[in-house]
């Protein structure tokens, strides 16, 4: 619910409590591998999908700080 209502909030200036979106960082960082092997033959290959939704939660923080009060 709380995220819900900062995303209402989203082009108003407001000080969002960080830790919904620390925790969720955190949940992507342990529960996740970074790099992904598909085959033992093959090179690794790095988690597109978790680094996506890392830099989405970023961009909402970015955009909070970004507006003046």
């Amino acid at each position: 619910m709380a995220k819900q209502l900062l995303r209402s909030a989203e082009g108003q200036p407001c000080l969002p409590y960080l830790g919904a979106w620390l925790t969720d960082l955190t949940f992507l960082g342990e529960s996740r591998t970074w790099i992904e092997r598909e085959e033992e033959n093959l090179p690794p290959l790095l988690n597109v999908s978790k680094l996506s939704k890392i830099a989405s939660i970023l961009s909402a923080i970015r955009g909070f700080q970004d507006l003046p009060f």
